[in-house]
């Protein structure tokens, strides 16, 4: 067994710091989710907190436009919602990851677009 580990690591197949930077890479414009929903899946692969807060502060600064373009891909081009639609939408990003300040300014900055 520890043969085994040893020639994975040699292979740079057991390697949390290629595998996050892989992972993170695959996903983060094919799926508009947000930092949170990254640090979850993370987590629960079991990569230590350093290196991905490493690979996150990466793709943070992009978090604000996956946002954007989830609301315009779920909501139209258009920003002019009523409370009921507008409170969807805020949940809508929410639950999919994206933080607080991330949701209110990308809702700020699409509903500019009218």
């Amino acid at each position: 067994m520890e043969q085994t580990i040893t020639r994975l690591i040699e292979l740079s197949l057991l390697d949390d710091v290629d595998f996050t930077k892989r992972f993170i890479d695959s996903q983060v414009n094919r799926i508009k989710k947000g930092r949170r929903w990254f640090q979850q899946k993370l987590a629960m692969a079991g990569i230590p907190p350093e290196i991905m807060e490493e690979a996150l502060n990466e793709i943070g600064k992009t978090d604000m436009g996956r946002a954007v373009e989830l609301l315009i891909k779920k909501f139209g081009e258009e920003g002019n919602l009523d409370k009921t639609q507008l409170a969807k939408a805020q949940r809508l990003l929410l639950s999919r990851g994206f933080s607080w300040s991330d949701t209110s300014s990308a809702l700020a900055s699409w509903r500019k677009k009218e």
